[in-house]
């Protein structure tokens, strides 16, 4: 069992379908305005299950991993 909690720190984008429907990216520790990362930096779209949010273990370890790659990680929330 991990004994540790990660804390994110989400910067959250909103964005807007052509539908009015909206969908949350909520990027880990502020990496998506990051000017050390190249724009070829990869993105990782992090989704979490059908109850659940980007405060799930699962999905802030995910983008912890992620983030230590060097990727730009987000969480998806729909």
């Amino acid at each position: 069992a991990r004994g540790a909690t990660i804390m994110p720190g989400y910067d959250r984008q909103i964005l807007t379908a052509p539908d009015g429907g909206t969908v949350a990216l909520d990027w880990f520790r502020g990496c998506n305005k990051n000017p050390k990362l190249p724009d070829s930096t990869p993105v990782v779209l992090v989704m979490h299950g059908i109850n659940g949010g980007s405060f799930e273990g699962y999905c802030k370890w995910m983008c912890e991993m992620a983030a230590s790659k060097g990727w730009r990680p987000a969480a998806i929330n729909y």
